[in-house]
């Protein structure tokens, strides 16, 4: 069964060659790598044109700035192989040699149809120096994927029936295309999380706040909370709700799903004080991380901070 890596680049070249060093080193040799650089300005094109020259299981196509969702969005409708595994990809990550080997394995026993195969991170600096692992969710589906994606993108591949059902939608609508991954399993197919850590998961000083070992657990929240703050990635300044909105319209989904996304539309805009507070002390979703869940719970009660 062949996996198709699906790259989309821009203005990488400080660790894209890394990237597809490690892609070669793939202890499962049935791949093949399909990239779309998205308009870059640096080096990235040349590195790419190099890596193609060397390598036969490569395609590369150089295209026009359209944006990371729609770029991979792209990849996988130009990719069309029936029974055959799909797997995103970033440019400025490591992948351990076993990484894929181990996701086909265990795609392979769950022998499902629309199956979403997640793995950990290992989150390193820049120089590669170890930070901390990920954890693995214990709030899984709906309820978490409506309001936090737990599924990052690097570590997924996914069947064929996932591809297909992910392409009925329109870019537009996605906020993240790994997100609408998540919530696309979460509602249609199965979700697999795997506890092990396949790729070296490099944080920028621009995207995320390095967290250092010797810092406290304490200090590792107030950190993190300062930074979504600075950033603003609470739960509530991106229009989650709207994405959910758009996901119940494309797909015909559970009715209990569709009920859920209208009920909290009702309490953001009609801000009903009982149903609110009912909410606080027993709320219908939930987020991986206490203190967000926390957060979350509290702009509910005062209505306050949401978009859309």
């Amino acid at each position: 069964m062949r996996v198709n890596i699906l790259l989309s680049t821009f203005n990488g070249e400080l660790y894209l060659e890394e990237l597809l060093r490690s892609l070669d080193k793939q202890t499962y040799r049935h791949i093949k790598v399909f990239i779309r650089d998205d308009g870059s300005t640096d080096n990235t094109c040349g590195i790419l044109k190099e890596y193609v020259q060397s390598n036969n299981n490569v395609e590369v196509i150089f295209g026009e700035n359209i944006g990371v969702i729609k770029s991979f969005y792209s990849l996988l409708k130009q990719n069309d192989f029936y029974g055959e595994l799909y797997a995103f990809c970033d440019q400025d990550d490591i992948w351990l040699p076993n990484k894929i080997e181990r996701a086909v394995s265990i795609l392979k026993k769950n022998s499902q149809e629309n199956t979403l195969y997640c793995a950990g991170l290992e989150y390193v600096t820049n120089e590669l120096a170890y930070i901390k692992r990920s954890r693995m969710p214990f709030w899984i589906g709906f309820e978490n994927a409506i309001i936090e994606n737990v599924a990052t993108g690097c570590t997924l591949v996914f069947d064929y029936s996932l591809r297909g059902k992910f392409l009925e939608a329109s870019p537009s609508s996605m906020l993240m295309h790994d997100w609408w991954m998540y919530m696309l399993a979460s509602t249609s197919g199965h979700i697999v999380f795997d506890e092990y850590y396949g790729i070296l998961y490099r944080q920028h000083n621009s995207s995320v706040t390095p967290i250092e070992k010797d810092k406290s657990n304490l200090m590792n929240k107030v950190r993190d909370i300062i930074y979504l703050l600075k950033h603003r990635k609470f739960i509530g300044s991106l229009n989650w709700l709207g994405q959910a909105e758009k996901f119940i319209n494309t797909y015909s989904s559970f009715i209990e799903n569709e009920l859920l996304v209208k009920n909290l539309r009702n309490l953001i805009k009609k801000k009903p004080l009982l149903e609110r507070i009912k909410f606080f002390f027993k709320p219908t979703v939930h987020s991986n991380y206490k203190y967000k869940d926390y957060v979350f719970r509290v702009k509910i009660l005062f209505g306050v901070g949401f978009r859309g």
